[in-house]
């Protein structure tokens, strides 16, 4: 698939699967799409849009998480995971903020959705952290990376 014949519609469609558990990245269709000229506010605005899309579909894979399941297929005891729980819980908001983050974020947004975190908050968070990493690639293209090393 040609993401960037499919504009703006690819990017939607490759932030949201950036997003999800599966190995994909979002960010070279992102710059891409502005080397040829598309409006840095709409590709940011679609592409935050879809990662939160994206995002909260892993949240909810999250939710139908049992603990038991967390146990037999990642090993995990219970008195663990019973810890990580207490922490999502009172920082759950910090969480969904940080789901942008690569390699980690996904899995956060799991764990958020197992810690039943509500969901309006999570994607609020979500997106205002999805946004805020879109708009620092959107300006590092416009600038040039120099400004941001």
């Amino acid at each position: 698939m040609d993401w960037i014949e499919l504009g703006y519609l690819g990017m939607f469609i490759s932030s949201i699967l950036a997003a999800t558990l599966l190995p994909f990245g979002s960010e070279a269709i992102f710059i891409s799409l502005l080397y040829n000229q598309f409006d840095s506010f709409s590709l940011t605005i679609i592409a935050s849009i879809g990662n939160t899309i994206g995002g909260m579909i892993t949240y909810y894979i999250g939710r139908l998480g049992k603990w038991d399941w967390l146990e037999k297929w990642f090993g995990l005891p219970q008195s663990k995971i019973e810890r990580y729980m207490v922490s999502i819980q009172k920082r759950g908001w910090l969480y969904a903020f940080f789901t942008w983050l690569p390699g980690i974020g996904d899995p956060m947004a799991a764990a958020i959705g197992f810690a039943r975190i509500p969901p309006i908050t999570t994607s609020f968070w979500m997106f205002i952290g999805k946004s805020l990493r879109f708009t620092v690639l959107a300006l590092a293209y416009k600038y040039g990376v120099e400004w941001f090393f």
